[in-house]
């Protein structure tokens, strides 16, 4: 199925611990849920053949404008889900918070039928399909990554009255605070730091629908010539399996485009 692309498409990634170095996702990576990531064919899939890398540098903002809609929508996501602190706090008007990073890095590539098919032929890839009732599936495949480099975010915040942390979305190497038990005291400032190397902050994906159906190959294979045989020649079926995909929309990614064109977008749109 031959899909106009329309606006370029990104998700925000469900949490922000995925490494882009050694990291579970890479351009041809197959999974079957956007929500965990989890890779089918880690390891297991062709090199794909991306377009030169693009670069956007120089994103550095405070908590205020990140959450009015002046910054990245991964940057309004960062700071929604509370980068370690409580919910509470990060939620609170009386927050100092500023995320920058050295650059963003986009890459991303357009797979082939043939590329899309030599994926799909993998052993984990068959094998998930045939534990499958129906022997089909909606798979999605990564086709773009967004990378931040550099990612630094900073803040502040004052609270009163034992507000109880409540755990939330940690990066590598960054710390939770909290005060004694588990709870912030009575008008206690907490401040909060960290740094992170290159992260993935969003991914483009492709959709297939994908069936694994059974069919007979009838094979002519000669056994020789005998006394008594005008030909040497028998017929005998085998089983074997063949994969049949197709390009499905992403209903989410349908909304997010047109509403990017009503809004005058057109280079590129975001779902959050």
């Amino acid at each position: 199925m031959n899909l106009e692309r329309g606006i370029p498409t990104y998700h925000v990634v469900p949490r922000f611990d995925i490494a882009a170095e050694d990291g579970p996702l890479t351009l041809g990576t197959i999974v079957d849920d956007l929500k965990l990531l989890v890779p089918l064919n880690r390891g297991q899939h062709p090199i794909a053949k991306p377009y030169k890398p693009t670069t956007q540098i120089g994103f550095s903002e405070t908590r205020a404008k990140i959450i009015g809609g002046g910054f990245m929508v991964w940057a309004r996501a960062l700071v929604e889900q509370g980068i370690g602190v409580s919910a509470s706090i990060s939620g609170s008007n009386n927050v100092a918070e500023t995320i920058s990073c050295a650059s963003v890095v986009t890459t991303y590539f357009d797979p082939s039928r043939q590329y899309v098919d030599e994926c799909l032929q993998a052993q984990p890839i068959q094998e998930y399909l045939e534990g499958s009732d129906s022997r089909s599936a909606d798979i999605y495949m990564i086709t773009g990554l967004k990378v931040a480099k550099d990612l630094k975010f900073s803040g502040s915040a004052a609270t009163n009255a034992q507000s109880e942390l409540k755990a939330g979305v940690q990066l590598p190497q960054v710390p939770a605070v909290m005060g004694q038990g588990g709870t912030l005291g009575k008008n206690v400032h907490q401040a909060v730091k960290f740094g992170a190397d290159d992260i993935v902050v969003g991914f483009r994906v492709s959709q297939y629908r994908v069936r694994r159906r059974l069919w007979r190959k009838r094979v002519v294979e000669n056994k020789g010539i005998v006394q008594g045989q005008m030909w040497g020649y028998e017929e005998e079926g085998y089983k074997q399996y063949q994969t049949e995909f197709e390009e499905v929309p992403v209903p989410e990614e349908v909304v997010a485009q047109e509403e990017a064109r009503n809004a005058g977008v057109l280079d590129e749109c975001w779902v959050a």
